[in-house]
């Protein structure tokens, strides 16, 4: 006993001074507050630059929204700048009464969905405050309002995704000029599709993980669809339309469409895609004679990285996707795979052979190539810019990886191909992009950190970031790629309002910038068979297509029409091709031009001018350069965040289930990211009490507390049976009053979770056999592992749970260790859990391993430490010192679990007690608070039963129970 409370202390005092690394995003981190007069802006301190910039701009971006929409948001909004993922997004919250705002600062390439802006945070706060002003119109009705204090969202919110994610794309490029509706990527996926007669259909439009890009369609086919709409019944349609689904009338979507439009959505829609349809077979008729798309190299499907070609021209790498599979680096032979195509010819031969009436058939692919090296994917560690290094042995990319807190950030690994082994080369250094220089030792790389981007140099050996310039928030830095000699680097920087080509002597060197056509968007340059040779991406009147630049000249031509998009180019060293993606509506394919004789001059685009009203949406839109842009202006200083602004909300929860019928309703308060959470609840029916909790999450380490009174009469549960302890004493009604202090701390890895929790409960218990006074102090852990390799999951979980307890002077020790597996292929799973409980000195009844029930709010977890939940049995229904349990459960995908599982308990050295079996289907979650639509945290589980075991053998059960957590 002594060596063991030993240990324990070792362990709540270890989890207490543990010297924790601090991250900037976590709610521990130095946060502050820009106030301006229609909003509120948090961020992290090191995010000053990106929010400052942001901040000073949206109180205009809100004054021409609101202009453009027609309806004025009522209320003071909350924005939270952050960078959990590194990659550029937002989302809007449009809370009636609270709404939100949340900017992710990193920002997009020039050849991304987004790429295509005079500036990032113009367009990303645009189409954010685009969703608040056309949601958080109310209802004209006064019983739908008064509902909207229960369900904060206005009737719009149920219009489907494409109308609402379709309006605000609208909207982002009516007010910007720019976007996503001006872009050359939507005419270009709009062409693409509807030449294949692949647009999505109605069904598909609003989200479709089936296909590539179908969850992008609601953006780029729901936003041209609604400019269509208001180009054929008028400008004011769209405002219409909003209006009627916010009448008196409550009317769906579809009822008020059908009052402004005439006709349904689904059937306007098919007319739309008719004619985008006819309007890309005329266009395609009209590019047939000048194409240049080069060879289908390789038939791939959704999404590829862009290629690279090795140094002495014999191998090619790049990254390949899939919807079903992990996705692979690869690296592929240039030379003509021959042994295929000879075994294609001779299985020809002999199926001709066998009948000689038969026909070959048809083949307008080139052959699956199998790669010469390959490195599967595990744990879903994307791979992204493979590069080879000058050695051409092996090759170097990046892979996101997350912090102690669950961010992630870009960074470098290395692949040796013969060995197949990789080496991280940085740590949480965001990079991308990176590009080896010629002597190997060193790599150009873009950091983009705290909302800033800049050009860095690597030290491939130890890590090492060093600055090449300042970092910017004005500019964004995108694919640097050093000439062949290492004499020149070329790159792409976002600045004043538009993508533009440099070319730098060395590193460091003066730069010049490669001229462009006005209005074109530049991405992805590469390098020639020498340091005069420049190839890139360049996209101009929604046709996005690969040029060939001079840069010595500024001479420029281009090399290949498409009838989609040619992107990505990668050309062999000696000059002889160039491999390049072009897009279907399948994905990405490889495609190779062959570059051995001089090519003809290029051809005009089209035989007449093109008019983008006569092809819309197949070409990019003429710029309206009449639209201001954003002026700042002045700003305070900022102020710390602090505890910040405490909010509230209403929250009800509770248990429904044969033994059990109780109702929980509270009051959650708590602050925007998650600082302070606080939770008063008060339970009614067969568990009556309340609780106040509060946790604290300023530190690393958080701290929890909760005062908590409550009373369970478990002998008077409903539908109590012979065999049942509880039901057969009053041994088990108590009645409970005192207060949990406890500190946890987690770590979240890409594979590896930990969580620890340690404290005390000081409790009074009042019972039939008189009151008692206990103190217990716990100390729990719980790491998780989880890998993945391609569709095949494996996870181990350890629950360790130790505590010493002293109930009216009598001291007890418990542990409760459990042990858990699990296998998955794809989304089917099969887990497995073991468990087992020890107690010592346990005199009293309470004290003991009680099995059955589930805990509620009102009752922290470590003040009923001694219940084995399993909802499908009374609470109580057997008691010991000793307890085991297995379960074993099986999921086809979906949350729905089958399980079978079986307990039994015992006390002292007597014999172990018959096994208690049950076996059901079941959901559940465990969720965490989530701060920003005020929710604290949830536990959810509903399900049913049949135990198969005395003393309730045959019954079958259900339940349904949640509970809050702070």
């Amino acid at each position: 006993m002594r060596s063991r409370r030993a240990a324990l202390t070792v362990l709540v005092l270890a989890l207490a001074l543990a010297p924790f690394p601090l991250e900037a995003q976590a709610p521990h981190a130095d946060w502050r507050t820009l106030d301006t007069p229609r909003f509120r802006v948090h961020y992290p301190a090191a995010w000053e630059g990106w929010a400052r910039h942001a901040a000073s701009r949206l109180e205009q971006v809100r004054d021409r929204v609101e202009a453009e929409v027609g309806w004025t948001i009522e209320e003071k909004v909350d924005v939270l700048v952050m960078d959990p993922f590194a990659v550029a997004n937002g989302s809007a919250w449009p809370m009636l009464g609270w709404p939100r705002i949340v900017l992710w600062t990193n920002p997009p390439p020039p050849e991304s969905v987004i790429g295509a802006n005079r500036d990032w945070i113009e367009i990303l706060t645009v189409h954010e405050t685009a969703h608040l002003a056309h949601l958080l119109r109310p209802s004209r009705d006064p019983v739908r309002r008064f509902l909207a204090s229960a369900v904060p969202l206005g009737p719009i919110a149920s219009a489907p995704r494409w109308v609402t994610e379709g309006y605000a794309t609208v909207i982002e490029g009516d007010l910007t000029g720019t976007g996503r509706p001006n872009s050359d990527f939507r005419a270009a996926v709009l062409r693409q599709w509807a030449r294949e007669g692949r647009l999505p259909t109605y069904g598909q439009l609003a989200g479709d993980r089936t296909n590539w890009m179908g969850m992008s369609m609601a953006y780029l086919v729901g936003s041209a669809y609604l400019e269509w709409l208001r180009e054929r019944e008028g400008p004011d349609s769209l405002p219409s339309l909003w209006a009627r689904m916010t009448a008196r009338s409550h009317r769906s979507f579809d009822a008020a469409f059908h009052g402004v439009f005439g006709d349904s959505p689904a059937d306007l829609y098919r007319r739309f895609t008719a004619e985008v349809t006819a309007r890309a077979i005329g266009l395609e008729q009209l590019l047939a004679p000048s194409l240049r798309e080069g060879d289908l190299w390789q038939d791939l499907s959704w999404s590829t990285e862009a290629p690279d070609v090795s140094p002495d021209g014999s191998s090619l790498v790049t990254v390949i996707r899939a919807r079903d599979e992990p996705s692979r680096v690869v690296v592929f032979d240039t030379d003509p795979d021959t042994d295929a195509e000879k075994r294609y010819t001779e299985r020809i031969g002999r199926m001709l052979e066998r009948d000689p009436d038969d026909v070959a058939p048809v083949r307008r692919t080139p052959l699956p190539r199998k790669p010469l090296f390959e490195r599967v994917t595990r744990d879903g560690a994307e791979p992204f810019t493979p590069r080879w290094m000058p050695d051409g042995e092996s090759i170097l990319f990046v892979r996101f990886e997350p912090d102690p807190d669950g961010y992630f950030h870009p960074d470098l690994f290395l692949w040796e191909l013969e060995s197949d082994t990789v080496t991280r080369l940085t740590r949480l250094a965001d990079l991308r992009d990176p590009d080896p220089s010629p002597n190997g030792r060193t790599a150009v790389a873009v950091r983009n950190r705290h909302g800033f981007s800049e050009l860095v140099e690597v030290d491939l050996n130890t890590g090492a970031v060093e600055s090449i310039g300042a970092p910017s928030v004005a500019e964004i830095w995108s694919s640097p790629r050093w000439s062949p000699d290492g004499s020149h680097l070329a790159y792409v920087r976002h600045e004043r309002g538009s993508w533009r080509l440099f070319v730098r002597e060395g590193a460091r060197g003066g730069e010049r910038e490669v001229p462009l056509e006005e209005g074109a968007v530049v991405a992805q340059p590469s390098w020639g068979e020498d340091s005069t040779t420049l190839y890139a991406a360049v996209g101009r009147a929604g046709f996005i297509e690969i040029h060939r630049f001079d840069p010595s000249t500024g001479a420029v031509r281009q090399i290949t029409r498409s009838l989609g998009a040619s992107f990505a180019p990668a050309p062999v060293p000696d000059g002889s091709g160039l491999y390049y993606l072009s897009i279907d509506a399948e994905g990405l394919d490889l495609r190779h031009l062959a570059l051995d004789e001089p090519l003809p001059p290029m051809p005009p685009l089209l035989p007449v001018e093109i008019d983008p009203a006569a092809y819309f949406p197949l070409v990019r839109p003429l710029p309206d350069s009449s639209i201001a842009e954003l002026e700042p202006v002045e700003l305070g200083r900022s102020r710390p965040y602090g505890l910040g602004r405490a909010e509230t909300r209403l929250h009800t929860a509770g248990r429904w289930m044969p033994s059990n019928r109780s109702l929980e309703a509270g009051l959650r308060a708590g602050d925007l990211i998650g600082r302070w959470n606080a939770l008063a609840m008060a339970s009614f029916g067969e568990e009556e009490g309340g609780s106040l909790a509060a946790v604290w999450r300023g530190w690393p380490v958080w701290l929890r507390t909760q005062l908590f009174r409550g009373e369970q009469q478990l002998s008077d549960q409903p539908g109590c049976e012979a065999g049942v302890f509880a039901c057969e004493t009053d041994a088990l009604d108590l009645e409970r009053e005192g207060v949990e202090l406890a500190m946890s701390w987690r770590r979240l890895g890409r594979t590896l979770r930990f969580e620890a929790d340690g404290g005390v409960v000081l409790q009074r218990i009042d019972g039939a056999s008189g009151e008692a006074s206990q103190r217990i102090a716990f100390v729990a852990i719980e790491p998780a592992l989880r890998r993945r390799f391609g569709k095949l999951g494996l996870g181990l979980t350890l629950d360790g749970r130790g505590e010493l307890g002293e109930t009216e002077g009598e001291r007890w020790s418990r542990t409760r260790l459990g042990l858990g597996g699990e296998l998955a292929w794809s989304d089917t799973s099969l887990a497995v859990a073991l468990e087992r409980g020890t107690g010592e000195d346990l005199a009293a009844p309470f004290d003991r391993f009680a099995l059955g029930g589930i805990v509620g709010s009102i009752f922290p977890r470590a003040a009923l430490s001694t219940r084995i939940e399993a909802p499908s049995l009374p609470a109580g229904t057997a008691i010991g010192d000793e307890h085991e349990g297995q379960k074993a459960s099986f999921a086809f995908g979906g949350p729905l679990r089958w399980f079978y599982e079986r307990h039994r308990l015992w006390s002292g050295l007597g014999p172990r007690g018959e096994w208690i079996e049950l076996a059901g289907l079941e959901a559940s979650a465990d969720l965490d608070p989530v701060p920003l639509v005020r929710v604290p945290g949830l536990e959810l589980r509903v399900g049913v039963a049949r135990i198969l075991s005395a003393p309730l053998e045959g019954d079958t059960t259900w339940w349904i129970s949640t509970a809050w957590r702070p």
